[in-house]
């Protein structure tokens, strides 16, 4: 899923006296990950069984699942390795639970395709497309958040707006109008800094560094704890203003704060909350540590970055989405490996892709439809596996 934050950079080396000091999480040893002879990825994002990344030279390149046209190559045929998507630059791509995509080529042009059904593309129908098509012409945007069925975006005058699905609120317009297929603004006259979008629900940072969501409640993924209420507007979790990055999963949330400490909640089924155990949480509970540098929440697993480069990955892990060389689930956070030069992180639907600082491509679990874009449709891979 995606790559929703913004990470908190600080200098390397910082926590190997802090993992020494505190609980840290396990270890799983052994993972057989190489590296990549062409080292060419600045970013990735991981959808439902498809995954997009962008190149150091700006170009985008996706594989994987191409149902309704995700991958943007203009067909329906699945892709098993990374292939070229037109010819654009790009700042940033997100790909959704349930097949559709967005970007911010470099001149802050904002372009979406694949799955419109409930006009998540924002292009005014619900027609799909299947080649990126520009969102609100002339509009400049900064970042953008794929959901299962709406999309949200930040401007560059840091206004926020969302479209699509909005059954659940999750658009925060103040309407219950079931589907929204322009960008609407979402209270005006409010700045953000960021904007991740959920199953049905979704969570923002303000300028200030307050954390807000709405939409869906069911299993506290609002992290508002007021009985699991749906909210189709923005209601400010707790009233802390130290928020840094936070990723919405499909029916849960993690967040990490200025200290770097890293708090989830929602459903917890899993164990993706990585709070050693499968009790929801309806307001943010904190993890073991205060290393945590990044976070990136799939439909049903979490991984996330220490400050000093180490991988951990919790939750769901029966398609080997956790890297560490089994299939069963892990309550608490478990490291990948031992390396610390892990720089991105992405959860998509049963799968997982990271970047080292060397910017080689990793990537593991469910490939069914080669979504980890190893050439293959090998139903599993354990361990991270060099794309």
């Amino acid at each position: 899923m995606v790559s929703r934050r913004s990470v908190v950079v600080v200098g390397a080396g910082l926590v190997a006296g802090l993992l020494a000091a505190a609980a840290a999480p396990g270890v799983a040893a052994g993972s057989p990950a190489g590296q990549h002879t062409g080292r060419v990825w600045a970013s990735i994002s991981g959808g439902s069984e498809f995954t997009c990344g962008i190149r150091l030279d700006g170009s985008l390149w996706c594989w994987g699942g191409n149902g309704h046209g995700a991958l943007g190559l203009g067909d329906y045929q699945d892709r098993l390795v990374p292939t070229r998507v037109g010819d654009a630059s790009w700042l940033q791509v997100d790909g959704s639970d349930y097949f559709h995509t967005c970007g911010v080529q470099v001149d802050e042009s904002l372009w979406c395709w694949g799955y419109n059904d409930f006009g998540q593309l924002g292009t005014g129908d619900h027609t799909d497309r299947l080649v990126p098509t520009r969102v609100e012409g002339s509009a400049q945007w900064s970042a953008v958040s794929t959901g299962y069925g709406h999309t949200c975006g930040v401007r560059v005058d840091q206004s926020l707006w969302c479209w699509g699905l909005n059954n659940g609120g999750q658009l925060g317009i103040g309407s219950d109008e079931y589907e929204v297929y322009d960008p609407s603004q979402v209270a005006p006259g409010s700045r953000w800094l960021s904007v991740s979008a959920g199953g049905y629900f979704t969570c923002g940072i303000q300028v200030d560094h307050s954390l807000w969501c709405w939409g869906g409640g069911g299993y506290g993924e609002l992290g508002l704890g007021d009985g699991d209420q749906s909210h189709n507007v923005p209601v400010e979790v707790g009233s802390h203003t130290d928020w840094a990055e936070v990723s919405a999963g499909y029916d849960f949330a993690c967040g990490v704060r200025a200290a770097h400490t890293l708090w989830c909640w929602g459903y917890n089924y899993n164990g993706q909350l990585g709070v050693g155990d499968r009790v929801d949480r309806h307001v943010p509970t904190p993890l073991v540590g205060d290393f945590w540098a990044e976070v990136s929440n799939g439909s049903a697993h979490t991984c996330g970055l220490s400050v000093d480069g180490g991988l951990f990955c919790w939750g769901a892990g029966h398609h080997g989405d956790l890297g560490y060389g089994g299939a069963t689930d892990q309550l608490a956070p478990l490291r990948v490996g031992t390396r610390s030069d892990w720089m991105r992180v992405t959860t998509g639907g049963g799968h997982t892709c990271a970047i080292r600082t060397t910017h080689g491509l990793l990537c593991w679990g469910s490939n069914l439809r080669g979504q980890l874009g190893l050439g293959t449709t090998k139903g599993r891979e354990l361990f991270p596996r060099v794309v």
